[in-house]
């Protein structure tokens, strides 16, 4: 009950937000959506996705198209390896590169009813190619939180 009221003094309390147009997502703006659960155990997917980039100020063209396979193992109960390898195609000067990436990614628990899926993936990108010439090694770190909206889905099956 303690909690409940000091919720609620918080929320009346709350001075209003101003958003500038804050349900329209804008150009530039990086969001992925990703959950936090791995594939099962021995599992293995295979996914391929292309998008095109118009890249607008760039002298040598404004085409550019991605490529990206990818492959998920899950190789241990909660955790995956990912490997992917996205190429880039058209007149633009990221044309004719890529960047290949190993990632792990591990759920440490279920969604609860007060609790979401946490998941942390750990990563290591190497460019190649005509515009990866310059490009060392680069890590990433992501925390990953999931939580269902309306009914409860603690095996993160939902579609």
């Amino acid at each position: 009950m303690r909690l409940f009221l000091t919720a609620s003094l918080v929320v009346a309390t709350a001075t209003t937000v101003q958003a500038a147009d804050h349900s329209n997502l804008e150009t530039n703006f990086p969001l992925t959506i990703e959950d936090a659960y791995p594939v099962g155990t021995n599992a293995i997917e295979v996914q391929v996705f292309s998008r095109y980039i118009n890249t607008h100020d760039d002298p040598k063209g404004n085409n550019l198209y991605e490529v990206a396979p990818r492959i998920e193992w899950g190789a241990l109960r909660n955790f995956q390896l990912t490997f992917e390898a996205p190429y880039y195609l058209g007149n633009s000067s990221a044309a004719d590169s890529g960047e290949v990436g190993l990632e792990g990614l591990y759920n440490f628990n279920t969604e609860m009813p007060n609790l979401p899926a946490l998941s942390m993936a750990a990563g290591l990108h190497k460019p190649y190619g005509q515009a990866g010439e310059d490009g060392g090694l680069e890590s990433s770190l992501t925390f990953l939180l999931t939580g269902s909206i309306g009914a409860l889905d603690p095996l993160g099956r939902s579609p």
